[in-house]
């Protein structure tokens, strides 16, 4: 022990540690003033429990005693630095190792106690006798080795050791394989693996020759016996083969029998354990031979001789021609009338004779010479076909569909014709509203109106505000009798009036409401409106929005997260200029730190030199105050590695322009959620095309309540500049672990990426709804990756989505796919999803794991049906609904006409963003974060909220 930290009068000091045992290390012995210990091990470990103030002093002959030192302290000494002095343990500060002297040992310094080095016995080898061309070595240890080498001996040939080749545990050895005529040198190495080479002798050496000498080999007994091939018989065409092996052979061929055709080894053709055989196929009026093989799997294949060959000769047959049978005849149906009743046809038939029968496929209706296939296809012997033209004479039959049946063996029935005469119908009048007032309020238009006395019935669709003569279609719709308009411009008399909508009815029967004008003096919003190739269906539905009472990051929002407050009540940073970076920048707005809400006084293109980082939260971007064209980032995209952010009406598109495969572009992607731990971020009507890795994702380890609505997200790049080659990747949620959870994926537009239409990995947790997915590669949508498998479960929820081949889908492509890798608990629900174009490749589950309830939902959310899903998302996604740049209004219309293509490269594709400015100055509150009407909402987000609505058509 150290006497320095100790206060025991007779303190221990350790000498050293010497002695093998059974020749690694025999005795460990402590030395110490008060005489031995006798049981150092013991009391070596007793020492060990009270280390925390100790330190072990001991000395390790090199080589020797480590494992005993080892086994009595119970852990693991490490060599020093330098490698030939004293060890150094690793005991967590427990142990110290000290010289004799007393200091503390290093790994420059230190006395290595003068220990005799051990010895190990050397072998003595007695013979090297000559067997042919062997040599027998044979050799013994001293009479006092008590022990056999621990690795047993080497055989050095010629002065080479020859290593594990003629190792060997026992005391002798032969050695084959030695050049004849050659005198060579023998020598024992003793192998004890404790010892280091150099201190264990060689034996002796002895030496010996080998004549080369032409002896005939005796012949050996074949123990493979051959089969012999008794008898072949021709049966027909076939040939049957029958054969034994030789009397006494007691075991069948390890591999069977092999046939022998025509000198021919067929192989696994007519391979049998069998000892008979019956051979097809061969050609007629030909003699062939046969012999056979017997397979020993243990032999080589020439040690198995053939059997015997015997022939035969097959004689073709004549065959007689089969019958040909009467063709079966099917009835036809005999149509008896044809009555036209007010719009409709009236058919009645029958089948001909006594067939009792109903056709197997029901009935077709043959109309003007035209099958209308499942149209008005029945099982029924009548039919009412409507919606025919009047006033023409149409001719009828009746194809029964016998299914066991070729078409044209089932007639058609005769013919019957008639003409529709139009019933006179009186016209039937719809009431018209009439405006009473139009009242100004603020910088808003407060509409009220009326249906005429004693009309009981509300209008089945409501009424449409017409302003200034054009009809503003669902962006006012409403049920009320009254309505608040927004966002018109200032100084200006605007005319309303208003249009009930009457489903039932034609539009130009119900006649307009009397007119009423109203002018707004102060300022407010006044964008430039442009002409827009794909204006919103004005019978589309609009996206849903929350149900819950909570005060959401804007009005209506939906998902995860979207009660987030993001910049409500911080600072308002106006971007004055399309800079990179600098005062006024969007770079510089977004790199401020606090609550905040960037607006926008200019628009245009922003080349970027790099990715905006949105590293500090509590931040709104709001591209809607953007005057027309509204704001496009270009060459980069934005990382977020913050919480509480929404992001909106931002189009991002990366592009390659000027990019090689490099490496440097393998993360381009328009929006990544990369932080850890980031969360309640909303990304909210953006547009995001030509990223090189994936246009967007969120790959982060405990992210969680992230929304991605109402986004465009198209066109990543094939064949650009990723190092990996072919790419083109949608959105990606996933990570390495403790992956994404809440993550809600809501009224998107996916169009021609190959793949992550989206993707979810494994131990992600999330909603997939009212999407469509156009011209889709074939890939798996809930995965778990190799590279980065999680054991975590994974939920997902796919609600109303609608997916729609284009010219370069797969045809074989599942639009949902689970893959069998997923983790125990995985669960994943699907509902009123739809593949438009193959119906029956809707859903792969590979995993096994689609459970019949919702593993995950939104409390306050309830998706559109499918089937106003294609209207309402064509209609409102992307930057600007009601002002699209050129690429989202062709990408519309590509879904909508199924057509476009995948993209390599962004050259030429880039649309035009003049830059554009206004001052933003005049829409904000003289009270920006106060909240006047008490409903949550500050008064610059209620600003902010009417120009969303406008650039959103709605």
């Amino acid at each position: 022990l150290n006497p320095a930290l100790t206060g025991v009068a007779n303190p221990l000091t350790i000498d050293h540690l010497i002695k093998a045992t059974n020749n690694l290390t025999k005795t460990l012995t402590l030395w110490a003033q008060n005489g031995e210990i006798s049981n150092p091990a013991a009391e070596t470990e007793a020492l060990v429990d009270s280390l925390a103030e100790l330190a072990l002093h001991y000395y390790v002959q090199e080589n020797r005693g480590d494992a005993a030192i080892e086994e009595a302290i119970g852990f693991d000494i490490l060599p020093d630095i330098s490698g030939n002095q004293y060890p150094q343990v690793d005991l967590a500060g427990w142990v110290t190792v000290y010289n004799e002297d007393g200091t503390k040992a290093n790994a420059d310094s230190g006395n290595t106690p003068n220990v005799e080095p051990i010895s190990y016995p050397a072998a003595t080898l007695q013979n090297v006798g000559v067997e042919g061309n062997n040599f027998v070595l044979s050799w013994v240890l001293p009479s006092d080795a008590a022990e056999v080498p621990s690795g047993g001996y080497d055989i050095i040939i010629d002065g080479t050791d020859t290593g594990n080749t003629w190792r060997t545990e026992q005391t002798s050895v032969v050695i084959t394989g030695l050049e004849t005529d050659v005198e060579h040198t023998f020598q024992v190495q003793t192998r004890w693996l404790q010892a280091e080479p150099d201190l264990v002798p060689l034996s002796n050496e002895l030496s010996a020759i080998s004549t080369s000498a032409d002896v005939e080999p005796e012949p050996e007994a074949n123990p493979y016996p051959a089969s012999i091939l008794e008898t072949v018989q021709v049966d027909g065409s076939d040939f049957v083969l029958n054969w034994s092996l030789p009397d006494g052979t007691s075991s069948v061929p390890s591999g069977g029998y092999d046939i022998i055709i025509d000198g021919t080894d067929t192989g696994t053709d007519w391979r049998t354990e069998q000892t008979a055989i019956v051979i097809s196929g061969l050609e007629a009026d030909v003699e062939h031979t046969f012999q056979i093989q017997t397979r020993w799997l243990q032999a080589d294949p020439d040690l198995v001789p053939l059997s015997n060959v015997l022939t035969a000769t097959s004689t073709t047959a004549v065959v007689e021609p089969e019958p040909v049978p009467e063709p079966v005849t099917y009835p036809a149906a005999i149509l008896e009338t044809v009555e036209f009743n007010g719009g409709d046809f009236v058919l009645n038939w029958s089948l001909s004779g006594d067939i009792s029968e109903v056709p197997s496929g029901g009935y077709d209706i043959i109309i003007d010479g035209t099958d209308t296939g499942i149209q008005w296809r029945t099982e029924q012997s009548s039919v009412v076909v409507s919606g025919l033209e009047a006033d023409v004479e149409h001719s009828f039959q009746i194809q029964t569909r016998w299914l066991q049946a070729e078409p044209h063996q089932t007639p058609i029935s005769n013919v019957l014709s008639a003409m529709s005469t139009p019933p006179t119908v009186e016209p039937i009048t719809y009431p018209e509203a009439t405006l009473q007032t139009v009242e100004v309020s603020g910088s808003n238009f407060v509409l009220t109106w009326a249906l005429p006395a004693g009309t009981s019935e509300v209008p089945s669709g409501g009424y449409d505000i017409i302003i200034d003569g054009t009809d503003t279609g669902t962006d006012w719709r409403t049920e009320q009798t009254s309505v608040v308009i927004s966002g018109l411009a200032t100084g200006v008399e605007h005319s309303f009036q208003i249009q009930t909508r009457w489903l039932q009815a034609e539009p130009d029967l119900v006649p307009l409401s009397n007119t009423l004008s109203g002018t707004i003096a102060s300022t407010v919003v006044d964008t430039p409106t442009e002409p827009n190739p794909t204006d919103p269906d004005p019978d589309a539905v609009e996206p849903p929005s929350s149900t819950g009472s909570a005060v959401k990051v804007f009005p209506g929002a939906v998902g995860f997260g979207t009660e987030t407050v993001a910049g409500r009540g911080g600072q308002i940073l106006k971007v004055t200029n399309l800079n990179d970076s600098g005062s006024g920048s969007l770079r510089a707005a977004v790199e401020t730190s606090g609550a905040r809400t960037i607006v926008f006084e200019v628009g245009g293109a922003i080349n970027l030199n790099s990715d905006l980082r949105l590293s500090n939260g509590y931040c709104t971007i709001s591209g809607q105050t953007a005057p027309f064209p509204g704001i496009m980032l270009k060459g980069a995209g934005v990382r977020i590695t913050s919480s509480n952010i929404l992001m909106q009406h931002i189009a991002i598109r990366v592009g390659d322009d000027g990019r090689s495969a490099d490496g440097s572009a393998d993360n381009a992607d328009a929006v990544q959620i990369i932080g850890s731990g980031c969360n309640n971020i909303v990304i909210d009507h953006c547009s995001w095309s030509w990223a090189i890795d994936e246009n967007s994702s969120a790959w982060a380890s405990n992210a969680h309540d992230i929304t991605f609505s109402n986004n465009i997200i198209g066109e990543a790049l094939v064949a650009s500049a990723h190092t990996e080659g072919s790419h083109s990747k949608g959105l990606l949620i996933g990570g390495s672990s403790n992956n994404p959870k809440r993550v809600a994926i809501i009224g998107n537009l996916f169009a021609h990426n190959v793949d992550r239409n989206p993707q979810l990995k494994g131990g992600t947790s999330t909603v997939i709804a009212n999407n469509i997915m156009y011209n889709c590669g074939d890939s798996y949508s809930i995965s778990n990756m190799t590279r980065n498998y999680v054991t975590e479960k994974t939920l997902a929820s796919y609600l109303g989505n609608i997916f729609v081949d284009g010219p370069q889908s797969a045809s074989g492509a599942y639009a949902i796919k689970a893959e069998a890798n997923l983790a125990s608990g995985s669960a994943f629900y699907a509902d009123d999803n739809v593949n438009l174009s193959r119906p029956s490749y809707l859903i792969k589950d590979s995993a096994g794991c689609k459970v019949s309830s919702a593993p995950l939902s939104i409390s306050d959310y309830s998706p559109l049906s499918s089937g106003n899903v294609v209207d309402s998302v064509l209609a409102y996604t992307g930057t600007r609904p009601a002002q699209r740049d050129d690429v989202d209004a062709r990408l519309v219309v590509e879904v909508v006409n199924g057509t476009g293509s995948r993209k390599n490269h962004s050259s030429g594709l880039w649309p035009s963003y003049p830059q554009a400015s206004r001052d933003f100055d005049q829409f904000i509150p003289s009270n920006p974060n106060g909240d006047d009407d008490g409903d949550g909402y500050t008064n610059i987000e209620e600003v902010l909220t009417a120009m969303a609505l406008q650039v959103e058509g709605r």
